[in-house]
């Protein structure tokens, strides 16, 4: 695969991708700005930033005129906050490349941030925080499991902010964050798909790129402090059918050697229809309909966890097998079959997923955000087939202590926490 990095005059990262076999091509816009650069005053604005690049520029006075011009060529587009970058992306017939370019730039460059349209726009973000509120599923694992591990810190909110400070947010706000982290040294630009002349491109880019910022990132992301000493429950009673959880323990950062080790651990416990979790808790008892183990990798941070949706009355019993299965991986290397098909699953869901221009683009371009370097696909393979058995229980028995276990839980039990105290230890 023919990966090409570029700096443009400005300052600014471009990635290039070259892929043989398609007609499309995809261009992500990325910065290093999510919630975890955010402070109480503003939490929530990184999020809210990306919904009004969508809503008026000069050019493309309204939202439909921004959608329209894609989705009009056959393409789409989107973007997505997390807590550490956020992008922007558009797929789109390759032969519309420059559509690509000119909307993506003008998104960034000249969004106009009417206050009249920040009133507006904040309707639709209140909603997605309501949404996100009246989902115990999805409520238990973005607000309840990073408020459990990280309390007040910037990487303990959900990105979405709060009523309270959506509605305190001014024009002003949106322009000061623009201008202190949508830099050029602060982001980068990945095209994948079918680019027949890479320098023309890269001149494009630098044509459309031409008036982003070059001054220095102003913001800098705290670390993530984490001082657990003991196992902890954060426990919200709701009058729900279902009992809603996510058990797990703090883990690895992106930089950590054994992140390969970490993140085939997690597949093993519950990543997917043949890992433990899934036949112990469900298919062997009945417990669960949906249950998965994920990983996690921040900066400087990560965790391992399940989440379930448990029998409410078999509430302790789950959480036991659960636990149990932690307790048993830390203590037995997993077999050679069971290690083949983890890295099976793991090399195969990449091949396929790559495969797709969007999924390249995102791969190469949170890398880059993320780490400053960039991991060719084959070099990622290399790493995961050398994942022994033995560096599987040497992550597990680092990771699976009493000091480091949290269970987030949603359900109708306002009188079992000191009985859930009692079961969650190794």
């Amino acid at each position: 695969m023919e990966i090409i990095k570029e700096t443009l005059p400005s300052g600014l990262t471009v990635i290039l991708v070259p892929m043989a076999g398609t007609k499309s091509i995809t261009e992500v816009f990325i910065v290093r700005a999510g919630w975890k650069y955010e402070w109480p005053e503003i939490y929530g604005l990184s999020h809210f930033i990306e919904h009004m690049a969508f809503r008026r520029t000069n050019k493309r006075p309204t939202a439909e005129a921004i959608v329209k011009e894609v989705e009009g060529r056959g393409g789409t587009i989107n973007a997505l906050t997390i807590d550490e970058y956020t992008f922007y992306c558009v797929k789109i017939p390759a032969r519309f490349i420059n559509t690509a370019h000119d909307i993506i730039s003008d998104m960034l460059l000249n969004s106009k941030f009417d206050q009249e349209e920040i009133d507006i726009e904040r309707g639709p973000i209140l909603e997605e925080l309501h949404m996100n509120q009246d989902d115990p599923g999805l409520y238990v694992s973005s607000t309840l499991w990073p408020k459990l591990l990280y309390k007040n810190q910037p990487a303990g909110q959900n990105g979405l902010g709060t009523e309270e400070n959506l509605k305190g947010l001014k024009r002003k706000h949106f322009f000061d964050y623009l201008r202190k982290l949508y830099v050029a040294s602060n982001s980068a630009v990945c095209v994948t798909g079918k680019i027949e002349n890479p320098g023309k491109v890269l001149n494009d880019l630098n044509k459309y790129f031409r008036k982003i910022s070059q001054e220095k990132p102003k913001i800098k992301k705290p670390r993530v402090i984490e001082r657990q000493k003991k196992p902890k429950i954060l426990f919200e009673p709701r009058e729900t059918t279902q009992t809603h959880v996510v058990l797990g323990v703090r883990g690895y950062s992106i930089f950590h050697p054994g992140r390969y080790a970490f993140k085939m651990l997690g597949i093993i416990l519950g990543g997917n229809m043949s890992s433990r979790m899934f036949r112990e808790v469900r298919d062997k008892r009945g417990l669960a309909y949906d249950i998965h183990t994920d990983t996690y990798f921040q900066t400087d941070a990560g965790w391992l966890a399940t989440y379930a949706g448990l029998n409410s009355e078999k509430i302790i019993e789950a959480l036991q097998v659960i636990i149990g299965q932690y307790r048993e991986i830390s203590e037995k290397e997993v077999s050679q079959e069971e290690l083949r098909i983890a890295k099976d699953f793991i090399l195969g869901q990449m091949e396929m997923g790559l495969e797709n221009s969007d999924a390249l683009a995102l791969y190469f371009s949170e890398q880059f955000v993320l780490t400053g370097q960039i991991e060719a696909p084959e070099e990622r393979i290399q790493k995961f087939e050398s994942v022994t058995a033995g560096d599987i229980l040497r992550v597990a028995q680092d990771i699976f202590q009493n000091k480091s276990l949290n269970l987030a839980i949603v359900g109708p039990h306002r009188k079992l926490k000191e009985k859930l105290y009692s079961i969650i230890k190794f």
